[in-house]
């Protein structure tokens, strides 16, 4: 008998619960960094965190998924009943690890599971989970667990970062008063190459799958302030084609990018246009990414006034989570610089499963993520561009000596 099956159904108050956050190698280092400022946290039982203040975390039980040893004590803490687990996991073991903690929540052994991204690879995998959740939902009503969370959410830090977090909220009222959005482009580049971080493994997929998932999930919060515009609406039709770069040391095989860029248009409506021909425009955008790059993370989003023609320009700077913003629009916002990362007070308060809708990525969304990334990579056939990294390379830079 399983240790799941001997033990039992969750009685105990939130309060007397854990958080579990299990491992298997550089990702807890990193999570583990970050759950310094989550001293707060219910008691947590981790695994595989090296570099953490024993005095701040209230259990220190800390192994590795990927050993014997660790395998076995993370077997006999599935049977204990917990609030929420952080599966901090490479992708590969994503589906199998997902799949077995929605059993716990099945069972009401635990409320919610929460994975980072990618959660998956594949729309073939991504219908693995799907029938995990159908499972796991199904279960929970069977077995009368009235839940207040979804069984399965993403951690993807950068749309819970403080400055973007504070822009997406307002960004339909932003349109309003500044007109219309005429480019958006989604930044996020990285001066450390792939084996420098130890992450050759996790780059299995390209840079498409790794910061994919980032600008991708920014682009639809983008899409989505359309619906908040009182003026402005997104009729959709995107095109999207795609560029992929590889620097020319890299060790991983020569089909796999480094960096990437996709370009797209999508169709606006301008609700308030009192002449015809300037009811419908096209808006371009970016998503890129990549390794081995300048250091640039940001976002960058350009109006035009239609009736008066000025321009303004905002920037949400993703490294040092702030806003750039004009006069016009600074009363929609009560500050400008930001504290939170994504990995601070908005994890702490979604592991305890306080405001887990508004900490993760739910499932629906991930699932668009998913599907958006596999059309992209169907565009671009050919092998990446090859590039030295002699100084400071941009992905603007490797695009316009490109064309």
């Amino acid at each position: 008998m399983s240790v799941e099956a001997m033990s039992p159904r969750m009685n105990n108050t939130r309060e007397n619960r854990s958080v579990q956050v299990f491992g298997g190698g550089a990702n807890t280092e990193h999570f583990g960094s970050a759950l310094k400022g989550l001293q707060e946290i219910r008691p947590v039982e981790l695994f595989e965190v090296r570099d953490i203040d024993p005095a701040r975390v209230p259990h220190d039980v800390l192994y590795r998924l990927d050993e014997y040893e660790g395998r076995e004590r993370a077997d006999r803490a599935l049977g204990t009943e917990a609030i929420s687990a952080y599966l901090s996991l490479i992708p590969q073991m994503h589906v199998d690890a997902i799949k077995q903690h929605l059993r716990r929540v099945g069972k009401g052994l635990l409320g919610f599971v929460v994975v980072p991204k990618p959660a998956v690879r594949t729309i073939s995998e991504m219908r693995e989970v799907d029938d995990a959740i159908a499972e796991a939902e199904a279960e929970r009503k069977a077995n009368g667990i009235d839940a207040d969370t979804d069984p399965l959410y993403v951690h993807e830090h950068y749309v819970v970062k403080g400055a973007w977090k504070a822009m997406r909220e307002k960004l339909g009222e932003v349109m309003d008063v500044l007109g219309r959005l005429e480019s958006a482009v989604v930044t996020i580049e990285e001066a450390r190459t792939v084996e420098g971080e130890g992450r050759v493994a996790a780059f299995e997929g390209g840079a498409l799958e790794d910061l994919g998932p980032h600008v991708i999930s920014i682009g639809l919060d983008v899409e989505q302030a359309f619906y908040a515009s009182k003026r402005y609406k997104n009729v959709g039709n995107a095109t999207l084609s795609l560029e992929r770069y590889k620097y020319a040391d890299s060790v991983l095989p020569s089909e796999i990018e480094t960096g990437f860029i996709v370009h797209g248009t999508t169709t606006i409506i301008d609700e308030q246009a009192t002449i015809p021909e300037r009811m419908h425009y096209e808006l371009p955008f970016r998503w890129q990414g990549g390794k081995g790059l300048d250091d640039k993370k940001c976002v960058r989003l350009d109006f035009v006034d239609p009736d008066t023609s000025e321009r303004n320009t905002v920037v949400v700077d993703l490294q040092r989570n702030s806003l750039t913003i004009p006069e016009a629009v600074e009363h929609l916002f009560e500050q400008t610089q930001f504290t939170d990362n994504g990995y601070g007070e908005v994890v702490k308060s979604g592991l305890n499963g306080d405001t887990p809708e508004g900490s993760f990525q739910d499932w629906d969304t991930a699932r668009k993520v998913v599907k958006i990334t596999e059309h992209i990579r169907r565009q671009d056939e050919v092998s990446p561009k090859v590039y030295a990294r002699n100084g400071a390379v941009s992905l603007d830079a490797l695009r316009n000596v490109n064309r």
